[in-house]
């Protein structure tokens, strides 16, 4: 990680946060594993535990449901597009039963709209999925929210990165990109952001620090001053 000295520095200079979306904005496990757990009720799979699901989620929907299958299972093309189908439906009619935004979340998104920062999403999540739980839990906050697309990279390839900082017209020495991931990290600094491992998400500390956070923040808060 960078000196401590800098964190102020970077901090001063952003004038953009791109911000991942499940286990940094919203803590969204609950509505995940029960979505998962419907779907491999629908073809007659044992269901997984939150650890096991928070252990699975951030690489996007078709490797969260991979890897909940059991061990011993593989799913031809179609039984798996079935199982999908399942959960798929079953995520976009209970998107907000268990979900809400960390603390402080919403007090801090808030205040960097105000204070004229641009600001974005980027998650591995289907893009219909994360543009209803942006509307619905930060409306108007955010200027642009890019979930995962058929046909499309997603993280931790720097592409989708690359193309939400050229939608907002950003330069990447002045953005801040946030996760609680190494996925996010290595998606950041793969575009020369400065990035920000956030501790309240669904990895540890330790995974933060060995994927190379130029920063570790343990609230939203810290990221409207800088640090001491």
């Amino acid at each position: 990680m960078m000196s401590r000295g800098l964190y102020g520095a970077a901090l001063a200079k952003a004038e953009t946060f791109i911000f991942d979306l499940d286990g940094t904005l919203l803590d969204t496990l609950g509505d995940l594993m029960a979505a998962c757990n419907r779907a491999l009720a629908s073809q007659g799979f044992p269901p997984r535990s939150r650890s096991e699901i928070q252990a699975f989620v951030g690489n996007g929907t078709t490797r969260l449901l991979q890897l909940a299958l059991p061990t011993d299972v593989t799913l031809d093309e179609a039984a798996f597009a079935a199982y999908r189908r399942a959960y798929r439906e079953a995520y976009l009619g209970h998107l907000a039963d268990e979900t809400a935004p960390y603390p402080g979340i919403l007090e801090t998104v808030s205040r960097l709209r105000a204070e004229g920062k641009k600001l974005g999403v980027l998650t591995n999540k289907p893009d219909e999925a994360a543009k209803k739980l942006a509307d619905h839990f930060f409306p108007n906050l955010f200027d642009e929210v890019r979930g995962q697309r058929p046909g499309f990279a997603r993280k931790p390839d720097p592409q989708p990165l690359l193309e939400l900082l050229t939608e907002l017209e950003a330069d990447p020495r002045t953005t801040l990109y946030l996760g609680d991931s190494e996925v996010d990290m290595m998606t950041g600094k793969a575009c020369h952001c400065f990035t920000v491992g956030v501790t309240w998400g669904y990895r540890s500390r330790e995974v933060l620090e060995e994927s190379g956070a130029d920063w570790l923040i343990d609230e939203p808060q810290a990221l409207l001053s800088p640090a001491e």
